[in-house]
């Protein structure tokens, strides 16, 4: 007998090896189900027999049938073909069409919402409307710490007060630092399968790195295109840097 606990998930299972031994597994699986009831007392919790469910798994045409109890004599727990746990649909027959399933509904609902609320608006819009809804919220700190809500002063002094970045010039600097990462192989992603050295051998060309070609511009705005072409425009002693003297030049 197992118990696997995640969070707010339990589970409970027990291996039936044979159908003349199905009887004693059952009661020993209702047995467990019983201590569970008496654990979750000394805890001060309580088990939803709503939310849990009963389900066997096995291949055969005439499954172990055994009505498990909670609480309650009376109350019988909703024995069902699949379950839901920890994201992840099983089925009773070790099948992944409902996980499959239920992946591609939840998919389909996001896009049509998207499509929805998207469809009609122009890309570069789409991507200022973004922007000028976060650099509000930005904004709008900048002048509670100032305690100075006059809309006649300027924001941009207030923001350089605080020294705080825009929202391009902090996309502009994490894009960097994220490449500066990569090639000094700071994080697990292969700069050789991403990254190729510049052809032309110019002075600190060690540290340049030929331009992506893109066909499409939403392609040109994704992360190596864009990193690339911020990275070859730092000077070349910069780039050399340690990684906290990199991070305070840039």
């Amino acid at each position: 007998m197992t118990v696997q606990i995640f969070a707010d998930d339990c589970l409970l299972y027990c291996e039936i090896l044979s159908i003349n031994d199905s009887i004693n597994d059952t009661k020993a699986l209702q047995d467990n189900l019983d201590s569970l009831q008496a654990w979750e007392r000394d805890w001060l919790m309580e088990f939803n027999p709503s939310k849990c469910e009963a389900i066997t798994f096995m291949k055969k045409t005439k499954p172990v049938e055994m009505k498990y109890k909670l609480h309650d004599t009376t109350r019988t727990l909703a024995a069902v073909s699949s379950a839901k746990y920890l994201e992840v649909y099983i089925k009773n027959k070790l099948s992944w069409n409902t996980h499959v399933d239920a992946t591609a509904n939840k998919a389909t609902q996001s896009l049509n919402f998207i499509r929805r609320n998207f469809s009609c608006c122009p890309a570069p819009f789409q991507v200022k409307c973004n922007v000028t809804k976060i650099e509000a919220v930005q904004r709008n700190a900048a002048r509670f710490t100032c305690r100075d809500f006059k809309r006649t002063l300027s924001i941009i002094a207030m923001l350089q007060k605080l020294q705080q970045d825009s929202l391009q010039q902090c996309h502009t600097r994490n894009r960097v630092q994220m490449l500066y990462r990569i090639r000094n192989g700071l994080v697990a992603i292969p700069a050789s399968a991403h990254l190729q050295r510049a052809a032309v051998l110019t002075r600190g060309s060690k540290t340049r790195y030929r331009q992506i070609q893109c066909r499409t511009n939403t392609y040109s705005h994704t992360f190596f295109p864009s990193a690339v072409c911020l990275w070859n425009t730092l000077p070349v002693d910069v780039c050399q840097l340690p990684p906290d003297s990199f991070k305070a030049q840039l």
